[in-house]
């Protein structure tokens, strides 16, 4: 009688066709959506490796739908990426690693024990109810400043002065907190609480120089054209020049012109600028030295239209 060697034989067993499922995910059955159910049975069919375009297609959902079903999991940590567990070494990778994953979803019971577990979280989301003018902050609420505050890890304090300067900015969204947190945080690598300070104080001083220049122009009732917008970032922000300087271009420029002008203006402070003159002290002492060399030999007027032609063919 022959025997088969059945080493090399390849057996089907029932648990082939079984679908294991985590023992944790039983205590998410409750409050888990049936979409959220169907993409977690859908991972486990598929060994926990998945195309989301095709999941999505075969399990007839829409690709956001999946992809928010896989962030409702990963915050569950019942399932987890690879870079969940990973620590980035450079500043670009931990760009990259969040820019994906912003689909992090907290189950509520696990965003209610942090508010009463986590001291920092629990001032931090006081803070925002109370400037954001919210009375309570609801699930969604919750989860966002969570994502920012666990996630992303910005610091408790950094995000209270976030929350300040959108408050101040009458931007009270959580979507807006979202994305101008983000944006700071790792755009812009303001990082601590100092630099955030700096970062305020710079944005303040160019709002407010916008806000003079406009009521001194008589252009505060209009909306800025986008050549007003280009130059006064140069003014206000690039170069950051004294606006006592900015008001003595103007004053010169309505002398001469009878109108507001912004090329002339501009041509000005140009001219100054390239002549290495940062200060009003300094512009004024340039006019006046200007005034002397250029004095009719039979009266005390001077003519202005070279400082002004100087100034246009420099810019």
């Amino acid at each position: 009688m022959l025997v088969e060697n059945i080493e090399e034989k390849t057996f089907k067993s029932a648990i082939d066709e079984v679908i294991l499922l985590p023992r944790r995910a039983l205590g998410y059955i409750g409050s888990a959506s049936a979409d959220e159910l169907r993409v977690l049975i859908y991972i486990c069919a598929c060994s926990g490796t998945i195309d989301v375009k095709k999941a999505a297609d075969e399990l007839k959902m829409a690709k956001e739908v999946v992809e928010t079903a896989i962030g409702y999991w990963r915050g569950t940590k019942i399932i987890t990426l690879p870079d969940d567990n990973s620590n980035p070494n450079s500043e670009a990778e931990k760009k990259a690693s969040s820019k994906v994953n912003t689909l992090q979803i907290y189950e509520p019971q696990l965003l209610a024990e942090k508010v009463g577990e986590d001291n920092r979280f629990k001032m931090l989301v006081e803070h925002v109810a109370q400037r954001f003018e919210k009375g309570t902050l609801n699930k969604n609420d919750l989860n966002s400043l969570y994502y920012l505050y666990d996630y992303i890890n910005i610091p408790s304090e950094l995000l209270c002065g976030i929350v300040e300067y959108c408050a101040e900015n009458d931007k009270k969204s959580m979507n807006y907190l979202v994305r101008t947190a983000i944006n700071l945080y790792e755009e812009q690598e303001i990082n601590t609480y100092e630099k955030l300070e700096g970062y305020l104080n710079a944005r303040r001083a160019y709002n407010d120089g916008i806000s003079k220049f406009r009521r001194l122009a008589g252009i505060a009732d209009r909306g800025l054209t986008a050549k007003e917008k280009a130059t006064f970032a140069v003014w206000f922000e690039e170069r950051v020049y004294p606006f006592e300087m900015i008001e003595y271009a103007y004053e010169i420029t309505v002398d001469k012109l009878q109108k507001y002008n912004l090329n002339y203006v501009n041509a000005i402070l140009e001219r100054w600028f390239t002549e290495g003159i940062t200060t009003f002290a300094g512009a004024k002492e340039n006019v006046e030295s200007y005034k002397e060399k250029h004095k009719k030999f039979d009266n005390d007027t001077y003519d202005f239209d070279d400082f002004f032609n100087a100034a246009l063919n420099r810019k």
